[in-house]
């Protein structure tokens, strides 16, 4: 996508803007077209191509369906209680996926829950679907609602009342409206995330024809929401220091998150669609509190319009035919809003994909393949779509990692297209992601399917990933992706450490140490955390550790509270633990693969109906041995619980 959307907003934006017909088709199908139309920026000619196709033996494709109607399929979403499919129209119509007989069935529409334009869906782990939808007031304003469908237990419907409303606020009368879109529901439950996305394309003046001068941002735009899902009625004003003092503000200065999601160690990502100015696309860790740069800092770059000596003319980042650049929106700009402090850089990209850039000077560049990192994906992706494998039932190579669609259209050899040059993007991506300490993570991007006609959303169920797309006749595919075959990765795993160290958290280390020693400093234990939600039948169940050690015996114990967190376990606050399941001397220094009979503890807990189970590492005898395993952020011989059927 070009830009809009925050790339896909923009390029869909722009796009349409390009081609008369296709904005005002957009524009009126929806002036938010909501922000999809953002997401088709790019590409956003619905490219009725050949079926997609994976780039890997291993994994297959298939049709489940076509959803093509009026009103275009936008998200994708499963009940978690019973892994049931269900996708959206902008229209507000939801639709139930019967994955066996590859149909579906209309099940709500906007006379159930009263919004006709809706943009996001999620469906939180109590069944309750969330969508949230915009309308357009006079005035020029926009005014975002946002419903809940909760299921009344004593009927078994599903009752649907407002969360929370907007004021009215204004539009800019741009491709660059994007609205309220994405939500996500807390792992818990207890919290929705929902992104508001910009009204402009880099933090220009846009006075909607003069109705509102001056006007850049407002309070209610380029941010994401936090609100209670037990919530009713909430009214969102549009003053930023109101929303933060009522606690609605969760991050700032993101141009247009249109798709967020939850890690397995409850790390929530998301995807962000750059300006019409080739600046990278993001991909974001987002944490409360946390301003994203937006719009003084764009994929890693600054913004030049913030500066007073700024001229478009010798600007070599504006591509002639995108949108912003045609409608005069870069422009010198002495008014252009003062920088605050402390801006949160983006994931950095370290290839092999989607990592194109244009080099201000001499061109467009591969970042890896100079050795380089970018922030994060090539300009005008319109990155969306993303998915975790939170359950672990995937094959070691992808086990725990992201996946992320992109939108728009690109040209994987030159700059043909308003897209991503030299990439040809509509494809599926496998991000590996690994931790940077507390602060931040790195991403390697690898395309493992392309050919999909403006894929818009995604969801994950098992080692399954459902591509829903926008474009063509608006498929619904199947991506099977290899599965463990019985091997488990640990969702979490950390070490916490005595004495001096009681409170300091160390999950996010690439070794797990174990130690029992007569002095606190260095006593060292190592939790794992496993899910056993893709194992039905168990006759045998061994953990493997990848551990050295001069000689050292070191005992595995269970742990009942399953609740704690690798990011916020340490010795103070750790789980007892259970009677000793087995033990294993480690000896020579030299790393290697040792076993560990856990097998009928883990029967137990999966008979008893308890699909996450924990386990710890510690020694019994004192000794001067310090023993060292590999994580599960090593990037190999990370621990495994190996189940045989």
């Amino acid at each position: 996508m070009y830009k809009d959307n925050t790339q896909s907003s923009r390029q869909h934006r722009y796009w349409f803007a390009g081609k008369a017909a296709l904005t005002s088709l957009f524009l009126v199908a929806t002036m938010v077209a909501f922000t999809i139309v953002l997401l088709l920026h790019g590409t956003a000619s619905v490219n009725a191509l050949s079926a997609p196709q994976a780039l890997r033996s291993n994994i297959q494709i298939r049709n489940v369906m076509n959803t093509l109607a009026t009103s275009p399929s936008i998200r994708i979403a499963k009940d978690p209680r019973n892994n049931t499919l269900y996708y959206l129209k902008q229209n507000g119509e939801v639709y139930r996926v019967n994955l066996n007989s590859s149909n579906s069935t209309l099940v709500y529409n906007a006379s159930d829950h009263n919004v006709s334009d809706t943009q996001g869906m999620a469906i939180g782990p109590n069944g309750t679907i969330y969508l949230v939808g915009n309308s357009d007031l006079v005035n020029g304003l926009t005014r975002a609602t946002i419903v809940k469908g909760v299921i009344d237990s004593g009927t078994g419907q599903r009752v649907w009342t407002v969360l929370a409303t907007s004021e009215g606020y204004p539009k800019s009368k741009t491709a660059y409206d994007h609205n309220f879109n994405g939500v996500v529901v807390s792992p818990n439950g207890n919290f929705i995330y929902v992104n508001s996305g910009s009204r402009t394309d880099h933090g220009e003046v846009q006075s909607a024809d003069g109705l509102y001068p001056n006007t850049r941002e407002v309070g209610l735009t380029a941010c994401i929401l936090r609100l209670p899902t037990n919530g009713k009625n909430i009214l969102l004003k549009n003053d930023r220091a109101t929303l933060k003092t009522n606690g609605y503000i969760f991050a700032e200065g993101t141009r247009n998150t249109f798709d967020m999601a939850f890690g397995p160690t409850g790390d929530l990502f998301g995807t962000e669609n750059g300006p019409d100015r080739d600046m990278p696309e993001e991909l974001n860790w987002l944490r409360s509190g946390l301003h994203y740069g937006f719009p003084w800092r764009i994929g890693g770059l600054d913004n030049p319009q913030q500066f007073p000596d700024y001229d478009p003319t010798k600007d070599l980042l504006l591509n002639p035919k995108a949108n912003a650049v045609k409608k005069g929106y870069y422009r010198n700009d002495p008014t252009f809003p003062t920088r605050p402090k402390n801006l949160t850089e983006p994931i950095m990209n370290l290839g092999p994909d989607a990592d194109s850039f244009r080099d201000s000077q001499d061109g467009i560049k591969d970042a890896s393949v100079l050795g380089q990192t970018l922030s994060t994906f090539t300009a005008h992706r319109s990155p969306l779509g993303l998915v975790f494998d939170t359950q672990g039932v995937m094959s070691p190579e992808f086990q725990g990692d992201g996946f992320m669609l992109s939108w728009t259209k690109g040209d994987p050899t030159g700059e043909t297209v308003v897209g991503p040059f030299k990439d040809p993007s509509q494809d599926l991506l496998h991000l590996n992601l690994t931790k940077i300490g507390n602060s931040s993570y790195k991403v390697s991007a690898t395309r493992i399917a392309q050919a999909f006609s403006n894929p818009i959303d995604s969801e994950i169920i098992a080692n399954k990933i459902y591509v829903l797309e926008y474009g063509g006749s608006q498929g619904i595919w199947e991506i099977t992706m290899p599965n463990n075959k019985g091997i488990l990765l640990p969702v979490m795993d950390a070490y916490v450490r005595d004495g001096s160290y009681t409170n300091s958290h160390l999950g996010t280390e690439t070794t797990l140490a174990v130690k029992k020693s007569s002095s606190p400093d260095y006593n060292r234990e190592a939790f794992l955390k496993f899910n056993l939600s893709s194992v039905n039948t168990i006759s045998k169940a061994k953990l493997r550790i990848y551990a050295a050690s001069t000689t050292a015996t070191t005992t595995v114990f269970p742990v009942a509270d399953t609740s704690w967190n690798e990011t916020g376990i340490n010795w103070n606050n750790k789980p007892s633990r259970g009677t000793a399941i087995t033990n294993r001397t480690i000896t020579g220094n030299t790393y290697k693969w040792y076993e560990l009979d856990v097998t009928n503890y883990v029967k137990s807990e999966k008979a008893a109906g308890r699909n996450i189970i924990s386990l710890v590492l510690a020694n019994q005898s004192t000794t001067s041995q310090l023993l060292q395993l590999k994580s599960r952020e090593a990037n190999s011989n990370q621990p495994q619980l190996v189940v045989t059927p």
